[in-house]
């Protein structure tokens, strides 16, 4: 019972420290705009035009980019095609992979305050929120 709650807490701090800060950033136009709306328009392309059609080189994404992703992602994409959505998967995966660290650590050292303090400590490592705070598609390689 106890490792249910510890999950449900640092899935919550981090949905929380997450949101925030995308929150600042987006409300203040410091995103990468220009990317953003590249690998937003590729993901929602419609097969009339090419699937996956990159505007920046008239070819298809996925021949300047190795992103098996986007074939999951893409059907999502078309039907709300919105950087506010990539945000919240984006949140969604980096908070389940911070649990899914915290899972592994205790499974090895089970000491639940030692685990919990390196997920604590991954998910403030400066990498990893620079990571989230430039959304392109590797960030959601972090939950693997």
């Amino acid at each position: 019972m106890k490792f249910k709650k510890d999950i449900f807490a640092l899935f919550t701090i981090s949905l929380l420290l997450l949101s925030s800060i995308s929150s600042l950033q987006y409300f203040n136009l410091s995103y990468e705009w220009h990317d953003s709306g590249t690998i937003l328009y590729t993901l929602a392309s419609p097969a009339d035009i090419g699937n996956f059609r990159s505007y920046d080189y008239d070819i298809s994404f996925l021949a300047d980019h190795f992103s098996p992703l986007f074939i999951l992602l893409s059907p999502i994409f078309q039907f709300y095609p919105f950087l506010e959505l990539w945000l919240l998967i984006q949140i969604i995966v980096i908070s389940t992979g911070i649990c899914v660290i915290y899972a592994i650590f205790l499974y090895f050292s089970e000491d639940r305050v030692s685990s919990f303090g390196v997920s604590i400590a991954f998910l403030v490592n400066p990498y990893v929120i620079h990571t989230h705070l430039y959304p392109h598609y590797e960030v959601f390689y972090l939950l693997f």
